[in-house]
């Protein structure tokens, strides 16, 4: 019955229904698209972290490892003092010695 009095309307409104279909369409996609780009950020940042932890060990373990060797030349007299506290100091947490 609308069809007859106003065919316009009714052209209209199915035009209309469909763009609200598509822009519905669309704004799911959109959510999508930035649920997978926050998953994406905090995954490389996760694996930064692990790189940084990955690093920090091995600088603690290349500072244990030559705290042993200064300590071993302190004994049989091929160092000074010093140069075994030097590696001792720059092993703990927090300390920057340039």
């Amino acid at each position: 019955m609308q069809w007859i009095i106003n065919p316009g309307q009714v052209a209209y409104d199915i035009i209309a229904s469909k763009r609200r279909l598509e822009a519905s369409d669309q704004r799911d996609l959109a959510v999508v698209q930035e649920t997978m780009r926050a998953a994406a950020v905090q995954y490389y940042d996760v694996v930064l972290a692990q790189a940084q932890v990955a690093v920090a060990q091995r600088s603690l373990e290349e500072a244990k490892e030559l705290i042993r060797i200064e300590h071993l030349q302190s004994r049989t007299g091929t160092a000074l003092p010093v140069d075994e506290l030097r590696p001792r100091l720059h092993s703990q947490p927090g300390s920057r010695i340039f």
